[in-house]
């Protein structure tokens, strides 16, 4: 190619007012790679400089884009044809794109070198990159970042990378960093790194190791764990009886033989600490977990310790024991929660009735605990004996209010000297009889027993007998039996109620009854006002003694018959005449 068209090139790819293609296609025919460098290293446009670099083969010249180019795209086309390995260590040096930083660890092959890089950029991720490849190249080398020359950060990316547990246990072993023993230890799986860890190590680095081990293996280093944080954690996860067993009566540790306790079963085991063990707690523990009622019984009713007695008594079912422990136990506490438990209503009514040492603070104590007995009880044959045997009020009047058959409140009632007691035990009378009977013996006043008693007997007894004109109207309003009601009409000495219990008669027999047999002139002309049929009006002209009321009568009949009958043959000449006169008016 001649100077002129070489000179025309050169003009043409240094213009950047020509087009993009056009000046790449010029700068492919320059032949002096210096100008092409002053393009690459000069021109505005990237994408220009991009393609200056692909034509440029002086790697001292791609070096210097490599090293100084603003643009990362510009500087990968340049690296990508350098192989020199001094200058892709200067290049990593100052590289600050992943992707490129990416590249060169590739191409860079000095150990040393990606070890010092890692080691200043340990918090970058490029890091990674750098562990695996030295890993890949050297793992000995690789190893030797784990030692303490190295930043803790760069040593703690690398943990993830090591091939062996023996290298990783020497970071937990030897005096590290904490935050670098834990990263280490998350790699770490054989057990026999494991258990050391775990009897050697402060309790957070051991909590980790821990999670890590079969409960094989946790039983055998738990014995010469020295730390008990450590002890207790590993307690938590294992499940074998006989090695819970030995770590209850073996350990040093309370908070350790407590959690062995809890997580007993064997009933043997758990009734021999309950009975024996010198430590309180581990003692309680054990009677929370044990169902042999025998050994339970043996500790709420022969143990000194009221709350090993307390406990014993939560876990007992027996309702006879519970009900001796009520009885006879000197902690008020514990015949408390026994009492709780007694349901069986005959014990509960020995609680009740037997006698108690009731002095000082436990007076207060039996009183409240008899009361809740007698709650708890629906027998009212047990109420009924409690009643009549219990010397306290309280128990009484609990009772009282349980009680609702008739014939054991009246014996209740006649027995009682505690009038609240016996009003209360009036108020559950249902049975009319009975009441009747309270009435007539004075337990209760007639005014207030209307509302309860309808025996129409009793009210009509009431309405004759009773002076107060209130309590007799009380008694007629709740008659309704005509028969009844005649005799008040008949034999009442006040006229107001008899003319009530008149106004509530219909049935004219009874109306003839009264025309016949009472000795209440104003019932007699009322009584007769208010019959209608003709026949019982005839009845009243034969039967009735007074005269002025067979006169009444007599006028409302109209059979001619019966006024023949009456004009021919009756006594009273008056009567004879009206009938007369009444017999010639029909005709």
């Amino acid at each position: 190619m001649d100077s002129e068209t070489q000179k025309n090139c050169i003009e043409t790819a240094k213009d950047e007012s020509i087009d993009f293609d056009e000046r790449c296609r010029a700068m492919d025919e320059i032949q002096d790679e210096s100008v092409i460098y002053e393009i690459a290293r000069n021109d505005s446009f990237w994408p220009i400089r991009a393609h200056g670099a692909k034509n440029i083969t002086s790697e001292e010249m791609l070096a210097d884009i490599a090293l100084n180019d603003p643009n990362y795209n510009v500087r990968f086309e340049a690296i990508q044809k350098i192989d020199n390995q001094e200058i892709f260590r200067q290049l990593l040096k100052k590289e600050k794109f992943w992707r490129i930083q990416e590249y060169l660890i590739k191409q860079v092959d000095d150990i040393e070198f990606l070890k010092e890089y890692a080691n200043e950029n340990a918090s970058s991720d490029i890091c990674e990159d750098i562990l695996i490849k030295i890993r890949d190249l050297d793992y000995f080398s690789f190893v030797k970042l784990l030692d303490r020359p190295y930043s803790t950060d760069l040593r703690i990316r690398a943990c993830k990378y090591v091939r062996h547990d023996f290298f990783l246990d020497n970071l937990v072993s030897l005096d590290n960093p904490k935050e670098l023993k834990l990263e280490a230890l998350k790699y770490i799986t054989a057990s026999c790194y494991l258990k050391d860890i775990v009897s050697y190590q402060d309790f957070d680095i051991a909590k980790i190791a821990i999670s890590k081990m079969s409960k094989d293996d946790l039983k055998d280093v738990i014995g010469r764990c020295p730390n008990p944080y450590t002890r207790r954690e590993i307690c938590k996860l294992i499940d074998d009886e006989e090695m819970l067993a030995i770590i209850v009566h073996e350990d040093l540790d309370c908070k350790v033989r407590l959690i062995a306790v809890s997580k007993l079963k064997n009933q043997e085991v758990l009734s021999d600490i309950a009975l024996y063990d010198f430590n309180d707690v581990i003692r309680q523990k054990a009677i929370s977990r044990l169902t042999d009622q025998d050994v339970l019984k043996k500790i709420a009713l022969r143990d000194f310790n009221s709350n090993m007695r307390l406990n014993a008594v939560a876990r007992l079912s027996n309702e006879k024991t519970l009900c001796k422990i009520v009885l006879n136990d000197s902690n008020i506490h514990v015949s408390r929660l026994a009492a709780e438990k007694i349901h069986d209503e005959n014990l509960l009514k020995s609680i009740v009735l037997t006698p108690k040492d009731d002095f000082g603070d436990k007076s207060q104590f039996y009183k409240k605990l008899e009361m809740n007995a007698v709650k708890k009880i629906t027998d009212e044959e047990i109420l009924f004996d409690i009643m009549l045997s219990s010397q306290s009020f309280d128990v009484r009047m609990d009772a009282i209010s349980k009680i609702h058959d008739s014939e054991k409140l009246y014996t209740i009632i006649q027995n009682e000297y505690s009038r609240q007691i016996i009003d209360k035990a009036i108020e559950n009378v249902t049975d009319e009889t009975i009441l009747e009977k309270l009435v007539n013996e004075n337990y209760i006043d007639v005014k207030d027993s209307l509302d309860r008693i309808s025996d129409e007997n009793f009210l009509m007894n009431v309405v004759l007998a009773e002076e107060s004109r209130e309590i007799k109207t009380k008694a007629l309003d709740k008659i309704e039996n005509e028969l009844n009601l005649t005799h008040i009409v008949c034999r009442c000495d006040d006229w107001q109620i008899r003319r009530n219990a008149l106004e509530k008669i219909n049935g004219e027999a009874f109306l003839l009854d009264v025309c016949c047999n009472s000795k209440y002139e104003d019932m007699l002309f009322a009584a007769v006002e208010r019959i209608k049929n003709e026949d019982i009006l005839v009845r009243v002209v034969y039967s009735a003694s007074n005269a002025e009321v067979r006169k009444s009568a007599l006028l409302k009949i109209r059979d001619k018959s019966v006024l023949k009958d009456l004009g021919q043959n009756d006594k009273d000449d008056e009567i004879r005449s009206i009938a007369q006169e009444l017999l010639l008016q029909l005709d």
